[in-house]
């Protein structure tokens, strides 16, 4: 992968942090580790009040950066017959859905079975492309004013 995938998990890592410290809503209850940051919790109804989901046009910057996120989501790693397959996930029709497909996007390239596509050719190779929109969705938070990664 390039240097845009070291990029990518240092800017989620600053996302968790700064989500964690400036959104209560993201947190587990108290004396609960963090397991996982609530992202939906803390982004999506300002992003609807500030961009409303079904006003995008996705063709328009920024949105055509991102749009493979809403388009194409990330595919989920799931046991079926006995054996991992990645399957599809639900279509993206609010911000709700797509903060999922973001969500999915970096566990699957943090935590993902890269070692499935030697296994599994019929595997679709796009983690640069879902990278870049990682990326741009990132750029878009700070963009908005709803997260400060400096």
């Amino acid at each position: 992968m390039t240097s845009n995938y070291e990029c990518l998990c240092k800017k989620l890592a600053l996302l968790e942090i700064a989500t964690l410290l400036k959104y209560k809503e993201s947190r587990p209850s108290e004396g609960k580790y963090v397991n996982s940051v609530g992202y939906k919790d803390a982004y999506r109804d300002t992003l609807q009040d500030k961009v409303p989901y079904s006003d995008i046009d996705w063709d328009e910057e920024p949105y055509r950066n991102f749009k493979l996120l809403a388009e194409k989501p990330p595919k989920r790693l799931k046991i079926k017959d006995g054996h991992p397959k990645f399957v599809p996930i639900s279509k993206v029709t609010c911000w709700s859905a797509f903060i999922d497909s973001f969500r999915q996007l970096r566990n699957n390239l943090v935590h993902g079975a890269k070692f499935l596509k030697e296994t599994y050719p019929e595997l679709e190779d796009r983690d640069e492309e879902l990278i870049n929109a990682g990326l741009a969705f990132i750029s878009f938070l700070e963009d908005k004013g709803l997260i400060n990664l400096q």
